[in-house]
């Protein structure tokens, strides 16, 4: 079973690149050109975790022909009832803000950029838009009558003097004349502007006050998948203890599998949720192993006979990651792994070993141990998962699982070999 799911695994790689450059996901868009013209049709919709450069169009579905537009060509574009972007020819900020590349300076270089900028929310005085590159996510405001767009500044600098991390807050005097150009009570909101972050949810609390709106009404407008769904499953948990070293149980011993059910509860989170391709996935789970080792030495008098046998009792977290190579309405296939914590118990540990007479069978001596050796109770391990989703709504899976180690002994290790079918029952609503 390991070597036909190794087989399965390598070979579903080896076509993951071609499965995911010829897939496409045409939904339905209005592109207007920088000549003027409004284009009805279809765009052919990306993972885009970065703002877009180009996309790729065509009039209708049936359509072989298709055309790319890019920043020089388009000034906006709509995938409709999901995401808007904008045209954008201006200065950006060059600074850095992760905090493991700080300049010891203020950093206030700009470029002048052409760009798509994303459409975060509309509003009867003013719009707010980002953009994302490999540098940073920053945040634009766009006034509706003025029709001017500006960046609104956050800038993050290393102290030299007391070797802490300062910052340029620009945005909050810029949304502070924002409100008060267009807010009636100002001074209401400038001691929630002065503590604001530089997060989406801070900025777009005070955009909806400054347009009269809530995020109810933003809802209504922007029909947006839900970025979050929820799941539940079932599953059998195929899985064996061996001894691995320089023990007696580790060389010609047998190693039965056993098979107990595994119950799941979890959750999967979008990159981007209306294309549902990148999933970052959490889940737990529990599940138990019969571990049984077994071990026959037969000698010209005498046979020896050892059995070890020993239940395990799991509780697992596991963050991972899921990626749909084939991204269909009705059908998606994917491959993804991550990470699991787990934390065991342990009953029934028992050692027997048995000497007998070789021609007769009549025991001469027998021995037994209780908690013969002492197993991890926190213990990590790697799963590799593969399926198939179907109507968006059952989860079929198969995951294997690197051989993890039981035990801290110097000359010999107790190691679990997992292999798992798992099925969700997907609890999304779209």
């Amino acid at each position: 079973m390991k070597k036909i799911f190794t087989v399965i695994l390598i070979s579903y790689l080896l076509y993951l690149p071609i499965l995911a450059i010829a897939q496409t996901n045409y939904k339905k868009a209005t592109v207007i050109t920088t000549q003027g013209d409004t284009l009805k049709g279809y765009i052919d919709q990306k993972e885009w975790i970065r703002n877009p450069q180009r996309f790729t169009y065509k009039p209708t579905l049936e359509a072989k022909e298709e055309q790319e537009f890019t920043t020089a060509t388009s000034k906006y574009f709509e995938l409709e009832g999901m995401d808007e972007y904008e045209h954008y020819e201006g200065r950006i900020t060059t600074d850095i803000t992760d905090l493991g590349k700080l300049n010891k300076f203020i950093d206030t270089s700009r470029v002048t950029a052409t760009i798509f900028l994303k459409v975060v929310q509309k509003g009867k005085n003013v719009n707010l838009l980002s953009y994302r590159d490999e540098i940073k996510t920053r945040y634009f405001i766009q006034e509706n009558k003025g029709a001017t767009t500006e960046e609104l500044i956050y800038r993050k600098y290393m102290n030299a003097d007391n070797n802490r991390v300062g910052t340029s807050a620009i945005y909050r005097g810029q949304l502070l004349l924002a409100v008060q150009k267009y807010h009636d009570s100002p001074e209401k909101l400038r001691r929630e502007i002065e503590t604001a972050n530089y997060t989406l949810p801070d900025i777009l609390k005070i955009v909806h006050q400054i347009n009269e709106t809530t995020k109810k009404d933003s809802d209504l407008l922007y029909k947006k998948a839900p970025g979050v769904r929820f799941f539940t499953g079932i599953g059998i948990n195929r899985s064996n203890i061996d001894v691995k070293g320089r023990n007696n149980l580790a060389e010609n011993a047998t190693y039965p599998y056993s098979y107990f059910p595994k119950l799941v509860v979890g959750a999967d989170a979008f990159i981007n949720p209306n294309v549902q391709r990148l999933i970052l996935r959490g889940e737990l789970s529990i599940t138990s192993t019969n571990g049984k080792i077994s071990k026959i030495d037969k000698g010209n008098y005498l046979t020896m006979e050892y059995l070890q046998t020993l239940k395990q009792n799991t509780f697992s977290i596991s963050p991972q990651v899921i990626y749909n190579v084939y991204n269909g309405q009705k059908l998606k296939f994917y491959v993804g792994g991550g990470f699991m914590a787990n934390i065991s118990s342990y009953n029934n540990i028992s050692y027997k070993r048995i000497t007998a007479l070789t021609s007769n069978g009549e025991v001469t001596s027998k021995s037994e141990r209780e908690n013969y050796v002492k197993l991890d109770n926190f213990w990590y391990s790697c799963p590799m998962r593969t399926g198939l989703v179907l109507n968006k709504k059952i989860d079929l899976s198969l995951i294997y699982f690197m051989p993890s180690t039981l035990t801290k002994y110097a000359l010999y290790s107790y190691r679990t070999n997992v292999m798992q079918f798992q099925v969700n029952y997907l609890l999304n609503k779209k």
